[in-house]
């Protein structure tokens, strides 16, 4: 496994296990690279992290991408929400930064404009997605857990769809999977959660197994994935190691 950051010039790699049935943590899977949001910060450490994937296409096997939101701005939704819930407001010039400095990250590392327009598209929908939480918080005068949850992930799922972008706009093709439609299944406790491992390898293998047949890049969100009914739970604080080591 590769916790891949701008300070280390030659990450290590590790290998996850996953097939119909796995159980056991054996090093026969593809190898994963891990980007965290400090490998996410600015346009040029973002492009840096693309090389480094492309790098790791040259070698035989194949390579699994899981990636976290930008740079702090999962925190930022969790202030927000924290914010609403106390009374405030603010979510109008909060949605314009969070749309703003995607638009900058993606206008600054994707070149290719009908890269760019489809990425651009995708993240404008998961903005509206959040926005509308956001606004649900104000009318209901409540956050569940599971409205929570939900607002957090938004900003790993962005993220996963920029960086394939900025992947594919440099020659190396790939394929934005969020967790919880890719494979990902948890224990159903929001917040905290934790993967069902059996079923996760079974599921999600299924899935990567797909897009590296196609010669294709998973590029994988970190930090949640989704309970039985389809919900998505968070494993918390630096749940995106933890969606790695998965």
């Amino acid at each position: 496994m590769a916790w891949c950051c701008p300070r280390r010039s030659t990450p290590s790699i590790g290998r996850i296990s996953w097939g119909v049935g796995s159980t056991s943590r054996i090093n026969t899977g593809p190898p994963v690279q891990k980007f965290g949001g400090s490998c996410l910060a600015t346009p040029e450490l973002t492009v840096r992290c693309s090389r480094i994937v492309a790098e790791a296409c040259q070698a035989p096997s194949s390579v699994v991408i899981v990636v976290s939101a930008l740079k702090g701005q999962t925190n930022l939704v969790r202030e927000m929400l924290d914010r609403l819930l106390a009374g405030g407001n603010g979510i109008d010039n909060f949605m314009e930064e969070v749309r703003a400095r995607h638009r900058l990250m993606a206008e600054s590392t994707i070149m290719d404009r009908h890269i760019r327009g489809r990425v651009m598209d995708r993240m404008e929908t998961l903005a509206t997605q959040l926005e509308r939480l956001l606004w649900g918080v104000i009318y209901t005068e409540e956050l569940t857990p599971r409205t929570r949850d939900q607002a957090l992930t938004h900003g790993e799922r962005m993220s996963a769809h920029l960086f394939t972008g900025v992947l594919e706009d440099r020659g190396t093709p790939g394929v934005p999977l969020e967790a919880d439609e890719a494979g990902v299944v948890t224990d159903g406790v929001f917040g905290s959660a934790s993967a069902d491992l059996v079923t996760t390898a079974m599921k999600l293998g299924q899935t990567i197994k797909g897009v590296l047949d196609r010669k294709e890049v998973p590029v994988l969100t970190g930090f949640f994935g989704a309970d039985a009914n389809g919900h998505s739970t968070t494993f918390g604080r630096n749940g995106s190691d933890y969606s790695a080591a998965v």
